[in-house]
């Protein structure tokens, strides 16, 4: 390492090349002005580094460049940083020679910038994602440097490496085996996350079982750490697209695509398949919105209530399945559901017998958010890959795909008409008949009805949640009609309340109880009346 007295600059490499600058901008720092000391002056390139811009080397941005040379450069607020090595010099090449002859002088977290920004330059990577990966990459350097400068110089094979990165794959619970060299550590996560798009790779994470508190192994790395590494490879390397499950998918447009590989992760998972993928992704990656994903949206949901409203949802559903579902079509979510807090306005919805495949998609055409696998009969395969548990996101989910399946189970076309017409009469009927018949059989009065053998029923196209007028009904015996409120516990509801729960057709949860609605001034008719979609209905109470 060299100080630069004309420059107030620092010099890295050898004297003849190639060579890193490290300088103060002259056109914002006049010579005359006091230079920072070396120290200083890397702690504030490093602290600059992700928001500067990056391009190659030209004899006007740098004009003491000697002929035959080549390189890039990172322009910052107030700093410039220079790497320049002779044009029959390989970079990589150049980058080592440099770690060698500064080995424990130059700072681990500049050459591994220069590898991967050379990477993203050579590669046509544009200029807002490519300052946006080498911020992940540097945090990555960060996490697992031994300090702030390189203690070893040494030049590992590409097998090498890629063993270092398989080690990984074979066992996940093993704590990380890094490289000594800052350019190798580079390497490495580029191979690493090469390696974590490769199907098999997909397919053997997915089915690691990963602790729920966080995202990781009790050695390993955590969850959220490969997905930070996931981003290096399809950034770095100008794929617009990567292939999942025979699927070519692209990244969304201005996105970082860091939910891409946990996506991936459940669709192998959930063995999701071919046909199915899509009809949920059009082709495309989740999208930043809507953000089920995001850690800093709380929501308003009682997940203990909600968890429980899904729990009797779904024992109400499968005591009473008329219909065996199955198609694909897309949800308009009524406003105000638990899931509005996160931005969630529709539903894709790919409906098998035993499962759901759901995409939450936003307001706009581009707005898709993560998928999900969700089982009735496992609720908890809804896995913390996408969804955040810590928001109440998950919980959210959860009792809307309840709420969706009780609907769909047992009542199907009733209950979910298509966009722009009204159900058949004769389906409403014989839902409501069904609906007033299983009202009086658990109440104890009225005979008991013969259970319908289920028939199978096939949905598509663009659907709405319940009729206009049922969800006018419900609002209004919304505001009306009570609520649920949590029992000490041990405790459970009486059966005036459980009367008066069946009457306004609502589903009590165990361990709550339904309080009685002062009705006066509301249409008496609207409680008497059966709501077909009593899966809303239900819903709709937990806001």
């Amino acid at each position: 390492m060299r100080w630069i007295e004309t420059s107030g600059g620092l010099e890295f490499g050898p004297r003849e090349g190639p060579w890193i600058d490290v300088i103060p901008r002259i056109d914002v720092i006049p010579p005359a002005v006091m230079r920072p000391s070396p120290e200083t002056l890397l702690r504030e390139v490093e602290d600059a580094l992700p928001a500067a811009r990056w391009m190659r080397l030209t004899r006007r941005l740098s004009p003491t460049l000697p002929r035959g040379f080549i390189g890039i450069a990172a322009i910052a607020q107030t700093e410039m940083i220079r790497f320049a090595h002779p044009k029959a010099m390989n970079p990589l090449d150049a980058l080592y020679e440099i770690e060698r002859v500064e080995s424990g002088e130059i700072p681990d977290w500049l050459l591994a910038a220069l590898y991967l920004a050379q990477r993203g330059l050579d590669n046509g990577v544009r200029e807002d994602m490519l300052r946006a990966t080498l911020h992940i990459g540097l945090a990555l350097m960060r996490s697992t440097g031994r300090s702030a400068k390189t203690s070893h110089y040494s030049r590992l094979s590409s097998r090498e490496i890629n063993a270092l990165a398989e080690r990984v794959i074979e066992n996940p619970t093993l704590e990380i085996q890094m490289p000594t060299g800052a350019v190798d550590r580079a390497r490495y996560w580029l191979a690493l996350s090469r390696l974590l798009w490769r199907e098999d790779v997909m397919r053997r994470m997915a089915a690691t079982d990963y602790n729920a508190a966080n995202f990781a192994t009790e050695l390993g790395p955590s969850l959220l750490m490969l997905a930070s590494v996931s981003v290096l490879y399809p950034a770095l390397s100008g794929r617009g697209r990567m292939r999942v499950r025979d699927v070519e998918l692209a990244f969304a447009q201005d996105s970082m695509p860091v939910l891409s590989w946990p996506q991936a992760l459940e669709w192998m998972a959930g063995d999701v398949s071919s046909e199915a993928l899509r009809w949920l992704t059009k082709g495309q990656f989740p999208a930043s919105e809507p953000r089920v994903d995001d850690l800093t949206i709380h929501g308003d949901i009682d997940e203990t209530r909600a968890n429980a409203a899904a729990e009797a949802l779904l024992e109400e559903a499968k005591a009473h399945a008329v219909y065996v579902p199955s198609g694909q079509f897309r949800l308009r979510l009524p406003e105000d559901t638990p899931l509005a807090p996160w931005g969630v306005k529709y539903l894709r919805v790919w409906a098998e017998p035993d499962r759901l495949w759901v995409q939450f998609v936003g307001k706009g055409r581009d707005a898709l958010g993560t998928s999900v696998e969700w089982r009735p009969e496992h609720p908890t395969m809804l896995r913390p890959l996408v969804i955040t548990r810590y928001t109440g996101a998950m919980a959210a989910a959860h009792v809307t795909l309840a709420a969706l399946w009780h609907d769909l189970v047992t009542a199907a076309e009733a209950a979910l008409p298509e966009e722009g017409q009204e159900p058949g009469q004769e389906a409403v009927r014989q839902a409501q008949v069904r609906e007033q018949a299983r009202r009086e059989t658990a109440s104890g009065h009225g005979r008991s009805y013969r259970k319908i053998p289920r028939k199978r029923v096939r949905l598509r196209g663009r659907r709405n949640w319940s009729t206009e007028a049922e969800r006018q009904r419900i609002m209004r015996r919304h505001r009306v009609s009570g609520h649920l409120r949590q029992l000490p516990a041990g405790w459970s509801a009486s059966e005036e309340a459980q009367r008066w729960a069946r009457r306004y057709g609502f589903i009590v949860p165990r361990g709550h109880t339904f309080v009685r609605p002062h009705v006066r001034g509301s249409d008496e008719r609207d409680v008497e009346t059966v709501v077909v979609a009593r899966g809303l209905e239900t819903l709709m109470m937990l806001r």
